[in-house]
């Protein structure tokens, strides 16, 4: 027993943990390139579908209403599709809007319609109009 004592102090055990690290070093930079090629993917596919369910829709809305503050009297027509109803369903609440302007002030209010839209929200002074105003009042006319 002596002697393995005097052996074992003079021993040197030597363990190299080199193959290790690298493997786990290769693992690591194959796990981050694919992490990185997966949130890339993701992203351009988030941003192409952003671009044709939001930005493109929204841009169609804003023309539509710079089309008419243009020329409110011109007539809007609604869209149909099947891909993108709800912002269909919200273009064509506006356009709804606009008929509903288009037919409550008429030809007379295409001035106003159309300054309205234009205007940055500030208010507008009232503007004189000369107009006329007739009323007829025929007594007993269900009777006939």
């Amino acid at each position: 027993i002596k002697d393995f004592r005097q052996v074992v102090k003079h021993c040197k055990l030597v363990v190299s943990r080199r193959e290790e690290a690298e493997r786990e070093y290769i693992g690591g930079i194959i796990t981050g390139v694919v992490i990185i090629f997966l949130l890339a993917t993701a992203s351009c596919y988030y941003a192409g579908y952003l671009d044709t369910e939001l930005v493109l829709p929204m841009e169609r809305m804003m023309s539509s209403v710079e089309a008419f503050a243009r020329d409110p009297l011109k007539p809007l027509k609604e869209r149909s599709s099947i891909r993108h109803k709800e912002t269909i369903n919200l273009e064509n609440a506006l356009i709804k809007f606009g008929c509903l302007l288009q037919i409550a002030y008429g030809e007379a209010g295409a001035k106003v319609i159309s300054a309205s839209l234009h205007n940055d929200g500030s208010a507008q002074v009232g503007k004189v109009v000369n107009a006329f105003y007739g009323f007829c009042d025929i007594r007993n006319f269900t009777d006939l």
